[in-house]
């Protein structure tokens, strides 16, 4: 019996039909890997923000554990005014704000501690805006940081051409305070413990802070709301006055910086956060298992 041979057309039909499985495949393939990019930092939940903050590695305290080590983070003391920002900057998230509460990672994730002086304070004295962070944390019981700015038409500063590596942190809607020029202070800023400020090209922002060394160690950073770009630090032991004024919407952030006891070998290592001369505003223990 002789051998049937498919015609043209029904070959054509099998190229075209292989053709398709094949477009079908790399499509699924190319949706997949897509999705597993965008996983690699988790989307926030609704009403919660991911922010991805630019700035100095010298104001964040970092470790990487083993590939199969756990990182765990534990609050050893902290003020009331102070937030304790625990991140493996992909998908782990922890704000620490009491005694004894812990905030454990992924084996193998790396982790970074920020401790930030919550607002909570906003006054206005014949158009300065004061904005007070970290209730009672330097010395003689004072704010850990005072934030000052005026609203006009001043000459933009240069900002810093430095990029740093991102940390990712996650903040609910509900602890930014938004403030613009025409923003009347809130008579308590409750919840709302993290400042973003809105300014424009009609209504720019000439931001100060109070330089006293009892604020020592409290680095006040600017960055771009939208990109989280490094925009300038200012830092309250410095004698000459710092300033810096933008048309941009920024968050302002006053980081305590970390002083860690370095003790990697023994698994176990305390980080202290203090302000002045000093006052600890709060200590974490970190361990890894």
């Amino acid at each position: 019996m002789a051998a049937i041979r498919p015609n043209k057309t029904t070959a054509m039909k099998t190229i075209n039909f292989s053709l398709s499985v094949t477009l079908l495949s790399a499509l699924v393939i190319l949706m997949m890997t897509s999705q597993c990019s965008r996983q690699e930092v988790a989307s926030p939940p609704r009403g919660h923000q991911n922010l991805a903050l630019s700035i100095p590695s010298g104001l964040y305290y970092q470790r990487l554990p083993g590939d199969t080590n756990a990182l765990e983070f534990t609050v050893d003391s902290i003020l009331s005014g102070l937030n304790i920002l625990i991140t493996d900057n992909r998908q782990n998230f922890g704000m620490l704000k009491s005694r004894a509460q812990a905030k454990r990672l992924g084996r193998g994730s790396g982790g970074y501690a920020l401790a930030i002086p919550a607002l909570y304070q906003v006054s206005d004295s014949n158009g300065t805006i004061r904005f007070a962070f970290g209730q009672g944390g330097a010395e003689d019981s004072t704010a850990a940081a005072v934030v000052k700015v005026i609203f006009g038409s001043f000459e933009e500063t240069g900002e810093k051409k430095v990029k740093y590596d991102p940390v990712v942190i996650q903040v609910a809607d509900t602890q930014i305070l938004d403030y613009t020029y025409n923003s009347v202070p809130p008579a308590s800023t409750g919840a709302r413990q993290f400042l973003h400020l809105s300014a424009s090209n009609l209504n720019r922002a000439y931001i100060t802070i109070d330089n006293h060394p009892a604020r020592g160690r409290v680095m006040v950073c600017i960055l771009d709301a939208l990109s989280g770009q490094f925009l300038t630090l200012l830092n309250p032991k410095t004698d000459t006055a710092q300033f810096f004024a933008t048309k941009k919407s920024v968050y302002i952030i006053p980081i305590i910086v970390p002083e860690p006891s370095g003790n990697f070998g023994l698994a176990i290592d305390s980080v202290f956060f203090s302000v002045g001369d000093p006052v600890v505003n709060g200590s974490i223990r970190v361990s890894e298992e």
